[in-house]
Order: structure tokens, then C-alpha cells, then sequence
């Protein structure tokens, strides 16, 4: 028997449990701030799109920063849009320029991550990617339109293009989605009024072609009634359908077979398609651009469909995490590290060093946002809009040379070296005296003929290069050894002599240089100079297969056989794979057979040559 007092307890729990679901449910339907979505002050209702940002809006907030990482007083940031409900950059509206013909617009699509969550006006990556592309300019050509919109898939986002936003004719567009597309169904606030545009609420007009909202007697319910609704009924969808396994699991952006996402992989497809068919029926550039947590399945289908739109793929969460890790130590990132670590609680940097770059862990803050700016800045699509502008001859004649400047940089650094060349080619036409210039175009033809097998050419080109002292030492270098690499694999002492010789005059003891004048003395059978220099080089960090190679060249001539049985075991060590590594190893012969093969270290064959004396 039960007493009676446990019975009252139970009893008043349960009673106290479904007050406190009844309030939850009632605050959240009358809108109170402490369990209102936070997108809920920035979103209202859309008959097509279901949410869009407000016009004309002006709002500062501190959503976002969570207490447990960050200092109090929480930063706060504000957001302002324009009377088409586009965010507003850093200093300029987004008015359409004096001459359009001048402009290079570029449109940013997205969720919430190109919005900018948690960061003002002048820190979203659309703004710093304006400001980076109009530095240094006397008239700024460039304009960045930030339609990015919380909680947006890729769904939504093309239909507000379609609807509203390809009138503006973007030569760029930037399509950022994916994070909320590839998010498994679940009841969480925000993800179940995401869901809706999955539903059939709009239709394809046949006679225009245009989105048009089906007819119902029922009235859609709003963000906050949705919201509220998801808060109440998230602990039991967790509780009971989760434990199935079939339409609610922990986020894992590694798994492929999710039973359930926002939207399949293969409406995703069809959208990301629908909007790389646009820019090329206009003749714009595409860009598909990955911020956010996604599967591999929605990361290939996103570089898949840029390939064949004519487009770019950027992997941006990826590369801003490098992007951080190659700039921990400088001075700029470091001081705006610093600023970041004096906003955080203690040791919360040290424990998710992540938050050097994002504010929670996922959205980027203004340091990742500048970062994200940086890279899509130098993408392919971005550098084929200005030189599309500078063929049209419509660029600012001052201005040029800046343009050009930043497609030689840009277009090299993509690995389109003809491209690079084209853009050196005019910057040298209009300065034909600037010897800085013609290094440009005198290395990026080598590279060319150098890629293309053509070896002489290449090494003329090279040698052509280094009569310039361009200023860029460290780049003025890198091409001393690329001729001499080429020169060797050519077996052209001379010009080898000659690249080390210009090299060793700019940069007195440079390792890899050293290195090359000691394979030049094992040629020219100065092998107790050659082993003098290759050992200085190696003392000094510059060591590779070919070095011990020659190393052990010198060392059998001087008639010293450990030595060069060591350096030819350490010339395999460091490439086991490579033609180097298989030279020496054939001097290193442990089991000849009849055959005139044999067995080394690696346990590969190889014919044996033997040594030449």
C-alpha cells in the first residue's frame, strides 16, 4: 500500500511540471523576451519564404554571446537593413552607383553566417570583402549587397533571389548555403519553422514562371507561435522519437546517411543547379561558398555543381580554420587575438581556441569574418569580374594598374598562370621601364613553358627573370631555384652556376643555394668542395633526397665508402618513392640475382647499375 503523502507528492509534481509547460507555452505565444527566439526582433512573416528580415531596421543586441564564454558586460552589435531588407555595409548604402556600367556588384546569399550574427554593420564578411576590394582605389568599383537571412536553406534563398533579388544583376553571385539544408529534422525553436518551406506552400506559375503561395483556408502560423510551439514539445521529441533513430539523431556533420535532413541532397542539388544556371544564361560568375558544419555528401554536391556552372567551390570553414593556424604569430591576428582574449573568461581561449575565429564555436566573429573576406577575395569568379570590367575598358584609368596588380596576384595564386600573365603582360605595356613588371612576366612564362615540358624556353625566361633585382626577395629567390632545378634536371652546369651565382650575391649563404653550388662542384669534380658545401647546407636545414644523393657522390669519389653508404641510405630515407632515392639505392645493392636485380632497404627491385667510375 502506498501512503498517502507519496501519493500528494507525486501527485503536486506533476501538477507543478504541467504549470510550468503551460507558462513556458503561454510566454512564448505572448512574445516574452526571456524565451522569444533572438531572430524572432530581426524576422518577420514572408507568404513565400516564411521569414525575412525587417526593413528599414535598426536594432542593437548582444545575442549570440554566450555568459559562459564571454566577459559581462556582453558585447553587443548592431543591425541595420535598408528599405529592401538588404543588411547595410560599412560606410556605403547600397544605392546602385552613378554609372552601372562601372560597378562590379556582387550579391551574398546565405543564412545567418553571411548575415553576420553577432557582429555590427562594418564586421560581416560582406562588408570587410567590399572594403578589401576597394583598398587603395580612387574610385571604388566594387559593391557587396549582403542578403544573407537567419535560418536560411538553400531553398529559401532561391526563391528570394528568383523573387526579388535577380533584378539587381549581380556579375557575382555568392551562394553560402548548406549548414541549415544538411541539419538533421528536429524539433529544436528555430529548425521546425526552417522546415516549412519543405512543405508545398508555394507553386510554379506556368504562364510566368514566377513562385506563387497555394490558397488554404489555413492561416501559416508565425515565427514565435512556431517557436513556442517547438520549445514545448523539444524535451519529449527528444526524449521518445529521438531514441528511434528515424527522425532525430545527434548532429555528426561526418554521416552521410542521415534518415532525415531539412532538405534532401537531392532537392539541395537541384537548387544549388537552378542558381548556376542562372549567372551563365547572364553572363555572371558563381561562387558556392561552405561556412557552416556540413556531411562530405553536401560539400561534394556543392563543388560538383560550381565545376559545372563554370563556377568556384570555397571550402571558407576549412580555410579559416589554416588561415588562423598559418597567422597565430602575426602581429595583426595577434593583437586582434588579444582584444578577443580580453573579452573571453579566463583560460576560455586557451580550452577552444576555435573562438580566436568564431564567437561561439560555428558563426564566425570579426576576426574569422575577415579572414572568410580575404579568402573569397582572390576566388576565380571575384578576379574574372574585374578583368571582365577592365576589358570593357570601363575602369578607372588611374585605377587600373591596382586592378591589374591584384588579377596577377589573385590569378597565380589560383594556379592560372596564363591569366597572370595576360595581367602582367598589360601592366608592363602601360610602365614598359619598370623591371619589377617584366620579373612578373619573365617568371610566369617560364612557369608556363616549365609546366608545358618546354625546358629551354623555360630556362631562358628564368634566367631573363633574374636580371631584374625585383624587390620581392623572398619571390626573386624562389625563382633563383626554381632554375636551378629545372637546369639540373637538364644537366646544364652552367646555367645552373649562373642562377646560384645571381643567388649567392643577393642572399650571401643562403642554404639552398649553398646547396646548388655543391651539386655544381660534384659535376665539376670538386668533390672535396662539394662535400664541404652539401654538409653546410645540410647543418643549415636544407637537405633533400637529390642533395644526399650528390653527397654520396663526392664522398665515394674521395674514396670514403661509409660516408657515401650513409648518404645514400639517407637519400632513400627522406624519398623512398623518388628517382633520387632509387639512384642511390642502386648503389646500395645487398642481394644480387641472375638477373641482374636486386633487393634493397625498401624491399623494391630495381636494376642494378653499377657504379660508374
Amino acid at each position: 500500500m502506498i501512503p498517502r503523502y507519496v501519493k500528494l507528492l507525486v501527485l503536486a509534481a506533476v501538477l507543478v511540471a504541467l504549470a510550468a509547460a503551460g507558462a513556458r507555452f503561454v510566454r512564448g505565444v505572448t512574445g516574452d523576451a526571456a524565451v522569444r527566439d533572438p531572430f524572432d526582433a530581426i524576422l518577420e512573416s514572408d507568404p513565400l519564404r516564411r521569414t525575412r528580415l525587417r526593413a528599414d531596421l535598426d536594432s542593437e543586441s548582444s545575442a549570440g554571446y554566450e555568459p559562459r564564454y564571454w566577459r559581462e558586460p556582453l558585447p553587443r552589435w548592431r543591425l541595420r537593413t535598408d528599405a529592401d531588407a538588404i543588411r547595410l555595409g560599412a560606410s556605403r548604402s547600397t544605392a546602385p552607383a552613378a554609372d552601372p556600367r562601372r560597378t562590379v556588384r556582387l550579391l551574398a546569399l546565405g543564412d545567418e553566417r553571411t548575415m553576420g550574427w553577432g557582429l555590427s554593420d562594418a564586421e560581416t564578411w560582406p562588408a570587410r570583402l567590399e572594403s578589401i576590394l576597394n583598398e587603395g582605389l580612387r574610385e571604388p568599383v566594387y559593391q557587396v549587397l549582403n542578403a544573407g537571412v537567419p535560418g536560411y536553406s538553400s531553398v529559401q534563398g532561391r526563391i528570394y533571389f528568383e523573387t526579388e533579388l535577380a533584378a539587381l544583376q549581380p556579375d557575382v553571385l555568392i551562394a553560402a548555403f548548406g549548414a541549415v539544408d544538411a541539419r538533421p529534422c528536429r524539433a529544436d525553436p528555430n529548425v521546425l519553422f526552417r522546415l516549412m518551406p519543405e512543405s508545398e506552400i508555394y507553386r510554379r506559375d506556368p504562364v510566368t514562371g514566377g513562385w506563387q503561395p497555394l490558397r488554404s483556408i489555413f492561416r501559416a502560423p508565425s515565427h514565435a507561435e512556431v517557436g513556442a510551439f517547438a520549445r514545448l514539445i523539444d524535451p519529449l521529441w527528444r526524449r521518445f522519437v529521438g531514441r528511434t533513430g528515424v527522425l532525430y539523431e545527434l548532429y555528426d556533420e561526418e554521416r552521410a546517411d542521415e534518415p532525415c535532413r531539412n532538405v534532401s541532397l537531392e532537392r539541395y542539388r537541384r537548387t544549388l543547379e537552378a542558381l548556376g544556371a542562372w549567372t551563365r544564361a547572364h553572363g555572371a560568375s558563381v561562387l558556392f561558398v561552405r561556412l557552416g558544419r556540413m556531411p562530405r555528401s553536401y560539400r561534394k554536391v556543392m563543388a560538383d555543381v560550381a565545376k559545372a556552372a563554370g563556377g568556384s567551390y570555397l571550402d571558407a570553414r576549412e580555410s579559416t580554420r589554416e588561415q588562423a593556424s598559418l597567422r597565430f604569430d602575426d602581429a595583426e591576428f595577434g593583437e586582434a587575438r588579444a582584444r578577443l582574449a580580453e573579452g573571453l573568461r579566463p583560460g576560455v581561449l586557451e580550452a577552444r581556441p576555435a573562438l580566436q575565429y568564431t564567437i561561439d564555436g560555428e558563426y564566425p566573429n570579426a576576426v574569422g569574418a575577415d579572414l572568410i573576406a580575404r579568402r573569397i577575395a582572390d576566388t576565380h569568379p571575384l578576379l574574372a569580374a574585374t578583368a571582365r570590367l577592365l576589358d570593357r575598358g570601363l575602369a578607372n584609368d588611374a585605377d587600373a594598374p591596382a586592378h591589374e596588380r591584384r588579377l596577377l596576384r589573385g590569378f597565380e595564386a589560383e594556379g592560372d598562370f596564363r591569366s597572370a600573365l595576360d595581367a602582367a603582360t598589360r601592366l608592363l605595356a602601360r610602365a614598359s621601364d619598370d623591371c619589377d613588371t617584366a620579373f612578373d612576366v619573365y617568371r610566369l612564362r617560364g612557369a608556363i613553358a616549365a609546366e608545358e615540358h618546354r625546358l629551354e624556353e623555360a630556362s631562358w625566361n628564368f634566367n631573363e627573370a633574374l636580371r631584374c633585382a625585383s624587390p620581392r626577395l623572398e619571390l626573386w629567390m624562389a625563382v633563383a631555384g626554381a632554375s636551378a632545378d629545372l637546369n639540373i634536371e637538364r644537366g646544364d652546369t652552367d646555367a645552373v652556376l649562373n642562377a646560384v651565382t645571381r643567388g649567392l650575391e643577393r642572399v650571401p649563404g643562403d642554404a639552398r643555394m649553398t646547396n646548388y653550388l655543391g651539386i655544381v662542384r660534384v659535376r665539376q669534380r670538386k668533390y672535396a668542395e662539394a662535400v664541404d658545401l652539401l654538409e653546410a647546407a645540410h647543418r643549415e636545414g636544407f637537405q633533400n633526397s637529390r642533395s644526399s644523393y650528390y653527397l654520396g657522390i663526392a664522398f665515394e669519389r674521395l674514396g670514403q665508402l661509409p660516408q657515401a653508404r650513409a648518404a645514400w641510405r639517407e637519400s632513400w630515407r627522406l624519398d623512398p618513392e623518388g628517382s633520387w632515392a632509387r639512384l642511390a639505392a642502386a648503389r646500395l645493392p645487398t642481394d644480387i640475382d641472375r638477373d641482374g636485380h636486386f633487393e634493397h632497404l625498401g624491399g623494391h627491385s630495381y636494376v642494378f647499375t653499377p657504379p660508374r667510375t
